[in-house]
């Protein structure tokens, strides 16, 4: 029984640090974001910091993997509620008011920090692909079944392209008007298409 207590406290206290890490670099960005800022805070001890995690680059890993098992949670939810006929539309929807949320900022400093630094970089690379699975699965159960997988790839590809360069955009000049005008013609253009038609795509 104290075994239990001892694991879920420390589960406890490594997600507190790594909400902690998400929270500062949304707020100070990749810069402003130390193990002090965040053992602060999280409200624990150092020790309980680098118990954890014994350095930035695996602490900042880690949010990067909080992040995308959350949005795997959150297109799942998504979808599982949805009742609209169209449940592509309910998907862009979705994922475009995820992209608009602080976390999505935490994730961009670390791609831009990342971006020079050699070490950073490919494990960064290698945490994204493997966390983003989730994503990728949810997202592609709502496209068009008449798409082989190569198909839904593509346009599982394609659309995430534009609702990150659409969230990127804002970050400099917020157009919410011009944005769902833009979804709109996404929108058209895929239900024009057709069912399985990949010359379409």
């Amino acid at each position: 029984m104290q075994t239990r207590a001892r694991q879920e406290r420390s589960e406890r206290t490594r997600a507190a640090i790594v909400d902690a890490a998400t929270g500062c670099l949304v707020r100070y960005g990749f810069r402003g974001t130390t193990m002090e800022r965040i053992q602060r805070e999280a409200g624990v001890s150092r020790g309980a910091l680098t118990h954890h995690f014994g350095s930035m680059p695996d602490l900042l890993l880690a949010a990067i993997e909080e992040i995308a098992h959350r949005h795997g949670e959150e297109i799942e939810r998504t979808i599982a509620a949805a009742s609209q006929a169209d449940p592509t539309e309910v998907l862009v929807d979705a994922l475009h008011k995820m992209m608009h949320r602080p976390v999505f900022l935490a994730g961009l400093e670390l791609w831009a920090a990342a971006r020079t630094d050699p070490v950073m970089q490919p494990a960064l690379a290698q945490s994204a692909r493997s966390a983003s699975e989730r994503l990728r699965a949810a997202v592609t159960t709502a496209l068009d079944p008449g798409l082989s997988p190569a198909q839904q790839s593509l346009v599982y590809d394609g659309l995430m392209a534009m609702l990150r360069g659409l969230a990127l955009g804002s970050v400099i000049r917020d157009r919410p008007d011009r944005e769902r005008e833009i979804l709109r013609l996404w929108l058209r253009q895929f239900r024009a298409a057709g069912p399985g038609k990949a010359s379409e795509y």
